[in-house]
Formats: structure tokens, C-alpha cells, sequence
């Protein structure tokens, strides 16, 4: 039987198409993930139901609310109206489901919307701030993502009390790690606005960016703190703990909140 040659028939890959719905929390949402990264948290806000959690207020898998009022909003949390004093928001505080240890190198991807600073005589903090490395109170990284003097900062925070240091605060001490840094802030411009703040080594590099660009970047030193200052002598490197979310005086609006390891 005489064979029929077998033809070649072109491979017909069809198109893709990639769909975003669109909602006034997510819209512009940037494209972080990489296939190596792993998210370590994860709270879009999608499909919620009207609620307020008050403090203390543990959702496991979720928020902790340290201090203040957590509105849950479909697609948003808000600080609410502080012009209410029920609300108690003047100073917000929210950990990102703190009973799960964080790795220490990982980047927090979320989207804000800064409403306004709400108090009659501005303090210079007054402002939006990212926890990075929460391990309690008194231990910690942050960085200043929008403060009421227009200026941003990466700082930590020590147990104990150094008067060499910047300031003493509930049982700890500030060490700045980047200059005061004055730039035209888009979180102080209407909408909503992407932030990106990460963290990664020992000891630790820390950056801001705002709306895909680097505003900031930071590294801290064990030659920054006094190891003598208490019994315990806490450690001057901090290597792990959560993240979260400072409000001081500003009633803001957040989404899309990532938590990526690097």
C-alpha cells in the first residue's frame, strides 16, 4: 500500500486575553508578582460585607486593629471619619495576621488613598506609616510613606530609652536610618495611588516606592543603637516579625494589600 505523506500542520496558539475589572480600590493595580515569588499575605477586600472591627480585634488569617477603627468596605479598608471620636482613629494601628511569622525579606504592595490629616495643629509625623519587621511594640521598622510635612523617612525602633537618640516613645527610641526626605508626594494629590515598601537582608535594606518609582532607600547598622541601655540587651539587628499599616491623625483608604516574599 503506497504511504501518503504526512503533512506538517501549523500549531494555532490562540489569544489571550488578560481582563481586569475595574473598581475605584483597584484600578492601575501594578503587575509585582513574579513566578519565584510567594505570597505570604494577601487581602483585596473583594466581596465584603459592611463591617467594623473595633480595637482589640483579631480576624485569624486576617488584621489584628492594635488601636482604632477598622472599616471594612467591598474592595477597601478605612480608618473611618476621625472627625468622630468614637471612631478612635487618631492613632491606627493594624498588623497583618501577626500569629504567622513572616520570613525576613519580603516586599508589602498595597494601594491608599490619603483623604486628609485631621487635626487643628499638624504634627510633623502626622501622617500614613508601614510597619516592616513588627516584632512588638517596642522592636520594629517603619517608613513614612506621607507625612503632614511633606517630608518621607525610614526609621527603627529599640526597646529601651537613649537620650543620644531621636525621640522616646511607649518604652522605645527612634533611630532614623535615611535622611528627612522632601519630595512632591503623589499620596498628597486626590485618587488612588500604589505604594510599594520592602525589606531584605541582614542587616536590613529598606525602600519606598511610590507609584512605580523609588523615593527612598535605606540600610540599617548594628553600630546604630546602644546595646547597654537595657538588662536584656534586645538585639540592634531585627531579623523577622510582620508588617502593617500607621495612621496618625489621617483618615486614609487602602486595598489591594500584598505581602511578596523576595
Amino acid at each position: 500500500m503506497k504511504k501518503l505523506p504526512v503533512k506538517t500542520l501549523p500549531i494555532l496558539l490562540p489569544a489571550l486575553f488578560l481582563c481586569t475589572i475595574f473598581h475605584p480600590a483597584s484600578a492601575n493595580k501594578p503587575s509585582h508578582l513574579q513566578p519565584a515569588h510567594r505570597i505570604l499575605f494577601k487581602d483585596d477586600f473583594s466581596g465584603e460585607k459592611e463591617e467594623v472591627w473595633k480595637e482589640p480585634k483579631s480576624v485569624p488569617g486576617r488584621w489584628y486593629v492594635n488601636s482604632g477603627t477598622l472599616h471594612l468596605r467591598p474592595g477597601f479598608g478605612w480608618t473611618g471619619d476621625l472627625s468622630d471620636p468614637m471612631e478612635n482613629s487618631q492613632v491606627f494601628r493594624l498588623l497583618a495576621n501577626p500569629d504567622k511569622p513572616l520570613p525576613k525579606d519580603y516586599e508589602v504592595h498595597f494601594r491608599v488613598k490619603v483623604n486628609r490629616v485631621c487635626s487643628e495643629k499638624p504634627e510633623d509625623w502626622h501622617g500614613v506609616h508601614v510597619f516592616l519587621r513588627y516584632r512588638d511594640q517596642f522592636n520594629l521598622y517603619y517608613a513614612s510613606i506621607f507625612r503632614a510635612d511633606g517630608r518621607i523617612v525610614i526609621k527603627k525602633k529599640l526597646e529601651g530609652r537613649d537620650h543620644q537618640a531621636e525621640g522616646t516613645e511607649n518604652g522605645g527610641y527612634y533611630y532614623p536610618l535615611s535622611p528627612y526626605t522632601q519630595i512632591s508626594n503623589p499620596l498628597g494629590k486626590p485618587g488612588w495611588h500604589n505604594v510599594a515598601v520592602g525589606i531584605q537582608g541582614t542587616p536590613a535594606e529598606i525602600w519606598i516606592k511610590i507609584d512605580g518609582q523609588e523615593v527612598l532607600r535605606a540600610k540599617d547598622s548594628e553600630k546604630i543603637g546602644d546595646p547597654s541601655l537595657t538588662a536584656a540587651r534586645p538585639p540592634l539587628l531585627i531579623e523577622e516579625g510582620t508588617t502593617g499599616l500607621r495612621g496618625d491623625y489621617t483618615d486614609f483608604e487602602f486595598s489591594s494589600f500584598d505581602v511578596v516574599g523576595l
